[in-house]
């Protein structure tokens, strides 16, 4: 009960003193408040891994991708509580973190993480509104569809065996939670206006293959 009275302030009553929020960090959740962050929103997936759209970021050693990973920590660790999570983006493994809101001033919050994706360069970050109905979107945060956003609605589970778009987030006492949330490509957001294009599957297509080619070189 303890651990969801705290995890409820921290979430609820953003703290004053940055301390508070760091010495929580990572934090490890029960799979019944995953479950419930999942289904109400106020999160958000980032990841400072190689961006499969950018041919130099492919080029990127992994002492560096682990290096631009911890920078990332630093960067929300004393302002948002986290937990690592081990991802696959378009046929790429990363480090993603998922990461709890604080949903006081939301349009704010949004920019901060969007910022933080241009900074790492990242192809997308995902973001979840706590609203209603809740906010679901992939937001591009560099390249060609920078600024545009596909949307979702809700999560799935996974069984173990899959290989491709998802998240893997390790839970209290040992447990493995498998997710994917449910994006529509065929529709891209420009600000409010919906536009239905195969523009963004042929884009994730791509990575894709950029993925691959990495991988065989």
């Amino acid at each position: 009960m303890g651990f969801f009275l705290l995890l409820f302030i921290t979430m609820f009553y953003p703290t004053v003193e940055d301390q508070w929020v760091s010495v929580l960090n990572p934090i490890t959740f029960s799979q019944n408040t995953i479950e419930h962050v999942l289904n109400d929103g106020g999160y958000a997936i980032l990841s400072a891994g190689r961006n499969p759209a950018t041919w130099t970021d492919l080029q990127l050693n992994d002492k560096t991708i682990q290096k631009r990973s911890e920078q990332l920590v630093d960067d929300i660790k004393d302002t948002y509580v986290y937990s690592p999570v081990i991802g696959v983006y378009d046929g790429g493994i990363e480090t993603s973190f998922f990461i709890l809101l604080h949903n006081d001033s939301p349009d704010d919050e949004l920019e901060d993480l969007i910022q933080l994706g241009k900074k790492y360069n990242q192809d997308s970050i995902i973001y979840v509104r706590k609203d209603k109905p809740t906010i679901e979107q992939l937001i591009y945060t560099s390249g060609h569809y920078q600024g545009r956003h596909v949307e979702g609605t809700g999560y799935q589970k996974l069984p173990f065996n899959v290989t491709d778009n998802y998240s893997k987030i390790k839970l209290c006492s040992n447990i493995t939670f498998t997710f994917t949330l449910n994006f529509n490509f065929k529709y891209m957001f420009i600000d409010k206006i919906r536009i239905r294009t195969n523009q963004l599957i042929n884009h994730h297509n791509r990575n894709h293959e950029a993925n691959k080619e990495r991988c065989r070189n």
